[in-house]
């Protein structure tokens, strides 16, 4: 194992993290890079090991609404530093020792000036400042967006509450 080479190696204070910026759209949506709000460019890979000490969960995935504003505080939080009180981010080391937290309702994905998106992990609101458009995604059951609820009369009170949210 080789964390667990490191943790011997640095006396067992060595947190690693893994992180990319941004998704890829490797051909999602006909599109690449990281061009747009969909998951495929706004979803990346988060993971930590750590020590045993930090409690953390084993081989394990949180359901936390996560943005990349919230390293800073989880690992000041792991260091034992206190963390700022102006900072955007949160810390993840309650989720990642199994607890629920209270959350974030929604998280604001900004790409502009191609597109403004808000989400809560289940839906997913994307509207371009360029022409007004408007996207609307029920995560839960289409996953790679290919079923764009915008026009969809039975979506319109919902899309409503997340145009009033952004």
């Amino acid at each position: 194992n080789p964390v667990k080479g490191i943790e011997r190696a640095t006396g067992g204070n060595t947190i690693v993290v893994l992180v990319s910026a941004h998704g890829e759209m490797l051909g999602d949506h006909y599109l690449w890079r990281k061009s747009l709000a969909y998951e495929a460019a706004a979803r990346v890979p988060f993971l930590i090991s750590a020590p045993e000490r930090f409690g953390l969960k084993r081989a394990s995935a949180a359901d936390a609404l996560a943005t990349h504003a919230d390293i800073m505080p989880t690992l000041l939080e792991m260091a034992g530093i206190a963390i700022p009180d102006h900072l955007d981010g949160r810390s993840l080391l309650p989720w990642m020792r199994g607890e629920t937290p209270r959350w974030r309702e929604f998280l604001h994905i900004e790409h502009a000036p191609f597109c403004q998106a808000l989400t809560d992990g289940r839906e997913k609101y994307i509207w371009c400042p360029a022409d007004g458009a408007e996207q609307f995604f029920c995560l839960e059951t289409d996953p790679a967006e290919c079923a764009d609820l915008a026009r969809d009369s039975s979506s319109f009170e919902r899309i409503a509450v997340w145009r009033n949210r952004l």
